[in-house]
């Protein structure tokens, strides 16, 4: 694994210098262009939570918003040089008045026969080499692939997310994908550190603003990650269409901070206490981010099929705790297109183990998408979903006193919050170009 890190680097750092030696008469290319491209859209939701008060207010019927929304300025430039090297940079900007810092993704890109190195604030193969039912639905992309995380009531203790635990999302980051063979590729990438964006200095035992857990008063972060992935992808003569994908994520998890003698180092669930709620003064001792995903598609003639199977370990999760893992994700899509019209049903059920003496914390959550193309670039879209969501009164009590005992600490995690229904409607549209 680490000769065929070391190798992708060493060809995206010599790919310039050999540029820079090649004779300017033997050279020839086309000269960097910028291309635009983008989308907005719109969504008007209309809801109905169970649990209302919690989370400043989740619920209260109705939430306008304009989400997925950004404008990518793209570099592109072309030589005959090295392969016939494709080189570039991409700068993805996202339209939204609610954020300070809109860039989203910022990364240079080299690609020849050899394969495609990216380096910079972009996603991992985790994240684009992944197959599963957000291939097939509409709308917002439905229940945990969704926008419904923007309004939906999170209940404590419950994975509403189908992610992998400690995705580095845009973190900064090296990728390397191989050319497409007989139908197969793959990629690797590494994040040095997965709480670093952009020119940030280096922090080795800081984590600022991704607050996610109740154990740790400082979140953890990985160290050295490593990002995994091979998938398939081919279409038959016949029309079948063929997707599969195997994706993993290994890190060495650190604390987010190193704390004081007398400060408290984690909080760890206890069935049995009254508070249920234990505090460890000792260092934190965490698992390791060690997490897989397994999808699958087939489309023929308008119909497509896809699941998704995720196993996140005990990644991230506290040592001192026994019984717990940081939860499994199963879901399924099936869906129709047919001229300028697409249907589509989903469902998704996660499940995570608390701890020793604790029920599970799972949700089930049923989507239908309605999709329609109004004209090149403009559509429109509605999309329903049901969630219910189950979890121990006891970890609810352990959460409302982590919070109680360390507010400063946790004023960005979610509120204590027990069982919870939500009913939610989706409208909406986008315009790409």
């Amino acid at each position: 694994m680490k000769k065929i890190l070391l190798t992708s680097t060493a060809i995206a750092l010599a790919l310039p210098f050999a540029a820079q030696q090649a004779s300017a008469a033997a050279v020839e290319g086309k000269t960097p262009r910028l291309q635009l491209s983008g989308e907005l859209s719109p969504q008007f939701h209309f809801l109905k939570n169970k649990k209302r008060e919690a989370n400043k207010g989740k619920g209260f019927g109705q939430h306008l918003a304009i989400e997925d929304s950004r404008i990518n300025f793209d570099v592109l430039g072309k030589t005959d040089a090295l392969g016939g090297l494709e080189y570039g940079f991409l700068a993805g900007m996202a339209i939204d008045t609610n954020e300070s810092n809109n860039i989203e993704e910022a990364r240079i890109s080299l690609k020849n026969q050899l394969g495609t190195v990216m380096i910079g604030d972009t996603r991992g193969v985790d994240d684009f080499m992944a197959v599963g039912p957000w291939k097939v639905m509409g709308g917002t992309g439905g229940g945990i692939y969704g926008n419904m995380t923007s309004s939906y009531q999170p209940t404590s203790g419950v994975r509403f997310s189908g992610d992998l635990v400690n995705t580095p999302k845009d973190a900064t980051k090296i990728n390397y994908i191989t050319p497409r063979y007989a139908g197969f590729q793959a990629g690797i990438t590494y994040t040095p550190n997965s709480a670093h964006d952009g020119s940030a200095k280096l922090f080795s035992h800081s984590n600022e603003g991704r607050v996610t857990q109740h154990f740790f008063p400082a979140q953890p972060f990985d160290h050295r990650q490593v990002g995994l992935g091979v998938n398939y992808k081919n279409t038959f003569q016949n029309g079948l269409n063929v997707q599969v994908s195997l994706t993993g994520l290994y890190g060495h998890t650190k604390s987010g901070a190193r704390k004081a003698a007398d400060e408290v180092k984690s909080y760890i669930p206890n069935a049995t206490t009254v508070t249920n709620t234990d505090l460890l003064f000792t260092p934190a001792k965490i698992h390791r981010t060690k997490a897989y995903a397994v999808g699958g598609l087939l489309g023929w003639q308008g119909f497509k099929v896809a699941g998704e199977y995720i196993n996140n370990g005990k990644s991230g999760e506290s040592r001192a705790l026994k019984g717990n893992n940081a939860g499994k994700v199963y879901s399924g899509a099936l869906g129709y297109s047919w001229n300028v019209h697409s249907v589509a049903a989903g469902y998704s059920h996660t499940t995570r183990k608390l701890g020793t003496g604790f029920k599970r914390a799972k949700t089930d959550v049923y989507t239908l998408t309605y999709d329609h193309t109004f004209a090149p670039g403009l559509e429109g879209f509605v999309e329903g979903n049901f969630a219910k969501q189950k979890t121990d009164a006891k970890y609810v009590n352990f959460v409302k006193n982590v919070k109680l005992d360390a507010p400063a600490a946790f004023n960005k995690t979610n509120d204590a919050v027990g069982n919870s229904n939500t009913k939610a409607v989706i409208i909406g549209s986008r315009i790409r170009f």
